[in-house]
């Protein structure tokens, strides 16, 4: 299947070639039809559209880790009273200790 696009801010386009099932390239045949666009045009805008969510994902989680309280959430999280944890619903062993600082989990998915 042979596709073109390019980004909306350049000139030029390119050509851009995947590989695919047949039933994939069927499926995605039979949906651009129903969305009235050809199956180039159905593509360049599913890219554009998973481009697009991942890129305000990432701003999203970028300004909410700006805005975090450790220590409130660690207050929150050892509370009295509320229901019991579920089980494996439980604090990592040094978080458990006292320790106030949670260990920096989201760095592996950056």
């Amino acid at each position: 299947m042979k596709l073109l696009g390019g980004l909306e801010n350049e000139q030029q386009n390119i050509d851009l070639s995947i590989k695919a099932s047949v039933v994939f390239e069927d499926s995605c045949r039979k949906l651009a039809a129903m969305d009235g666009t050809s199956a180039n045009q159905f593509l360049v805008m599913a890219a554009a559209e998973k481009i697009a969510s991942i890129q305000t994902a990432e701003a999203f989680f970028a300004e909410r880790r700006g805005r975090g309280n450790t220590k409130a959430a660690i207050r929150f999280l050892t509370r009295k009273g509320g229901e019991q944890p579920r089980e494996g619903d439980v604090l990592p062993a040094g978080l458990r200790s006292g320790r106030t600082q949670a260990p920096n989990w989201h760095s592996s998915y950056i």
